[in-house]
């Protein structure tokens, strides 16, 4: 017996409310809802979540900020949604540059995920979150203070020796996040900082290696 792709779109909100799990341990002799069942097991992952709450989003922000710690750039862009977009307002640069706007979508921001690895000093503080959620808690917007230090390369690019760089750039942000779902689960749709920074000299502020 063919099942029509209707038949298994009007079972998916069925089975997500009520459980896949349960609705399987039921008993059937109809070899259409025998099918319609074994797809949604296939399909589970389109369940996911479907709204937020407070916790559900500081959970996630608090694991995103522990990628970015660990400088992991799988999770870090694993995090952003497919649409992300990164804008950076640099309202004062210390680095002999002038005040600026930076824009950037998810594959630029995963490109440069992954050369911020190779940084071997990199500390990373959060103040405390703000979360609003939507109305339709679909999406939540967060926003948090952060301070960032690590070391300063005159010519922009990170290398793997620790020694060769004379200053610490500290990195203040304010940071506005959308979260939102995507696939089932959260990600960040879009991220717009506010930001200072200013360079240290290196004997004056020693960074850990981690």
């Amino acid at each position: 017996m063919r099942v029509s792709l209707r038949m298994r779109q009007l079972a998916i909100p069925a089975i997500c409310k009520a459980g896949i799990k349960g609705i399987l341990m039921r008993r059937s002799t109809s070899l259409a809802l025998k099918i319609i069942f074994f797809s949604m097991t296939l399909l589970s992952a389109a369940c996911g979540t479907r709204t937020l709450s407070s916790d559900t989003v500081k959970n996630f922000v608090d694991a995103a900020d522990a990628s970015a710690r660990k400088r992991y750039a799988p999770e870090i862009c694993e995090a952003r949604a497919k649409i992300f977009e990164l804008t950076q307002k640099y309202l004062l640069d210390g680095r002999r540059r002038e005040a600026h706007d930076v824009h950037m979508g998810k594959a630029l921001f995963c490109k440069q995920a992954a050369a911020f690895a190779k940084l071997n000093q990199y500390v990373m503080q959060r103040g405390p979150l703000t979360i609003t959620l939507s109305a339709d808690r679909r999406t939540a917007t967060v926003e948090a203070d952060y301070v960032e230090k690590m070391p300063y390369y005159e010519d922009g690019t990170i290398t793997n020796s620790a020694d060769i760089y004379d200053e610490v750039q500290v990195v203040e942000t304010h940071d506005r996040s959308v979260v939102g779902i995507e696939d089932g689960k959260l990600r960040f749709l879009s991220t717009e900082a506010s930001i200072y920074v200013r360079l240290v000299p290196r004997h004056d502020m020693p960074l850990p290696y981690t």
